[in-house]
């Protein structure tokens, strides 16, 4: 066998169709790649600074008569050997090469984006002078076949233009405002003013003027700036702004209204190179917890080719990192100013932020770092509190409502005895209550319907034992084919308006929610979830209702109190069978009847 050694062939026509099909898929890609090289042309000239009044200017012209699409620059344009070696060269890139040589703001940097064209057009034509003037015009015509041929050009002005043929049927013909929509979609920002010109549309202009998110001290026209580029009428509760230039990035977060829950979830961080759009919600780039919101972010090295294409970040992921982190950095730099210095203002907003912090401490270290012990709650007195200022007051055990409504019963008993809870009322409330046991291993957190006797017991009477031991084995027998696997246990209580409540051992009931969330619970066993929660019946001696029960001599009376009780605890916590419920409440009806009839009497 001989040896050989040589260079690895690669067959043009194969290569062009991975270009067309794989790596760029969509077409307005094309108006993307092409307008940022005529971007790129116009800022190598103003670099090279021959021309101190020179103006960049960059025109998109449609033409239905000649089917072509045509991106037409004033930049530094071309000479022969130019379009030699970076257009007949596949990969080759001159923004990289000017780049390393003049270390200039120049977008593309792998060569590949001008033949994206081929999407769209069978021929393509570039017509380009060099600002060089001992260099003649060039003419450069290829087809999709990847047959070119390059000549001399009549050419007068220095720019390019490159000429697309395109299908008669292309859409664009039809409805010109596709490509005003895409020049309007990736070059907002761009420096250099776009131009597009096409029947009804001479004169329309894009770009060219400073974003109105880096002027400064205008809050009403950067909140209506706000409202029309993000279509968000709500408009938004606080925003950021920052800069970073050790690492090129700069931006600025817009923290939204919820509106009560119906604003969408995911926000649109925008991610720019150099007044380019790359793409929304970036991973990698952006933080998980900044895609909550909206907002703008412009980098100014990262290899914008490779995230328009979809392409992993590959020499740019570091710098995406530190990008990612410089963000996490600036968010949480933000809410730890607002928590110290605008707390009144913070707590104001918490409603549309909370989530926001609260996800972000979840899901973001950095953020996590900062933020973890200083997320606020709503307490049951209607002031927001950090668990730590909650447990100044309470010692060790923090109590916590997972539902106002639900739990409404459970937070009224708690006021009465001038006890407080903290409101872990959001989805997202439950992780971040494991989170916290971790932060603060010496707090113990139980739900508002847990272990109550610890915050409602009061100091027992001597005869306590004896009634609460007759109670319990009163209401066992009473109730035996109610109470099942709800245990009754009997103490004194603060309060004697309180007559019985279902209390959970916490440990137990966490389990148990989990069980039914994951299908382990059998549905047609409706008290195992009351079993498994180690559920109690908490009867008050003191209540005058649970005395009489204890003193009747009437087992029917007994009984019929016993069984409201029992009802009433269990619609206390939204538990109470539908099967029960007209009993109680013909019950009930019947109570106020007797009731009333009773208040005729005294009247009388």
């Amino acid at each position: 066998m001989n040896s050989k050694n040589g260079t690895l062939s690669i067959d043009s026509a194969n290569m062009f169709t991975i270009l067309k099909n794989r790596l760029y898929t969509d077409s307005g890609i094309v108006i993307r790649e092409l307008v940022s090289n005529a971007q790129d042309a116009v800022e190598k000239f103003r670099q090279i600074g021959h021309d101190p009044s020179f103006s960049g200017e960059i025109k998109v012209v449609l033409d239905p008569e000649a089917k072509t699409l045509n991106i037409r620059d004033n930049g530094v344009g071309m000479s022969f050997e130019e379009v030699d070696k970076y257009i007949n060269q596949i990969a080759f890139s001159g923004a990289e090469e000017f780049t390393k040589s003049k270390g200039g703001s120049i977008i593309g940097q792998f060569g590949l984006g001008f033949y994206s064209a081929f999407i769209l057009a069978s021929h393509v034509t570039i017509d380009t002078k060099s600002c060089n003037p001992d260099c003649p015009a060039v003419r450069w015509d290829c087809l999709e076949n990847m047959s070119y041929s390059m000549g001399e050009s009549e050419r007068e002005s220095l720019g390019t233009d490159v000429v697309l043929s395109l299908d008669p049927k292309n859409p664009f013909f039809d409805n010109p405002k596709l490509v005003q929509d895409l020049i309007g979609k990736f070059f907002a920002f761009a420096k250099t003013p776009i131009q597009f010109i096409a029947p009804g549309f001479e004169g329309t202009v894009t770009g060219g003027t400073e974003p109105e998110w880096l002027k400064a001290g205008n809050k009403e026209s950067l909140e209506n700036f706000y409202k029309s580029f993000f279509a968000d009428p709500q408009g938004y509760v606080f925003e950021h702004a920052f800069e970073s230039k050790d690492i090129g990035v700069r931006g600025v977060i817009f923290f939204r209204k919820i509106n009560d829950g119906e604003a969408e979830i995911d926000g649109h961080i925008k991610v720019y190179c150099r007044g380019v759009y790359v793409g929304d919600n970036i991973p990698g780039l952006v933080p998980k917890l900044a895609a909550l919101e909206n907002g703008i972010i412009e980098c100014e090295s990262l290899p914008l080719l490779a995230a328009r294409s979809g392409l992993a970040l590959g020499d740019a992921k570091s710098e995406a990192v530190l990008i990612s982190e410089c963000i996490s950095q600036e968010l949480a730099i933000f809410f730890h100013d607002l928590f110290s210095n605008r707390r009144a203002e913070l707590e104001a907003a918490w409603p549309d932020v909370g989530a926001f912090v609260k996800y972000g401490v979840l899901q973001d270290k950095i953020f996590s770092s900062v933020m973890a012990r200083k997320i606020l709650f709503m307490d049951s007195f209607g002031q927001c509190k950090t668990v730590a200022e909650h447990a100044a007051n309470g010692g060790s055990a923090v109590y916590y409502a997972s539902d106002m409504q639900e739990q409404a019963y459970y937070i009224d008993i708690f006021k009465q005895a001038n006890a407080g809870c903290l409101l872990f009322d959001h989805v997202i409330d439950r992780p971040l209550l494991y989170k916290y046991e971790t932060l603060f291993p010496k707090l113990k957190f139980s739900r508002i319907d847990s272990n109550l006797e610890l915050v409602l017991g009061a100091e027992p009477l001597p005869e306590d034992e004896r009634d609460a031991a007759l109670l319990e084995e009163k209401m066992l027998a009473l109730l035996g084919d109610r109470l099942k696997e709800l245990k009754p246990v009997a103490k004194r209580l603060k309060s004697s308006h309180i007559a019985a409540v279902v209390t959970n051992d916490e440990e137990s009931r966490r389990l148990a929610d989990l069980m039914d969330m994951y299908g382990y619970l059998n549905p047609d066993d409706s008290d195992q979830k009351e079993r498994v929660s180690k559920s109690k019946l908490l009867l008050n001696v003191s209540s005058k209702p649970v005395r009489h029960i204890l003193k009747a001599e009437s087992e029917s009376a007994a009984k019929t109190a016993a069984t409201h009780l029992l009802d009433m605890a269990l619609l206390g916590q939204n538990a109470l069978k539908p099967e029960y419920v007209p009993a109680f409440i013909q019950r009930s009806v019947k109570m106020l009847e007797l009731f009333l009839d009773d208040g005729a009497e005294s009247e009388s």
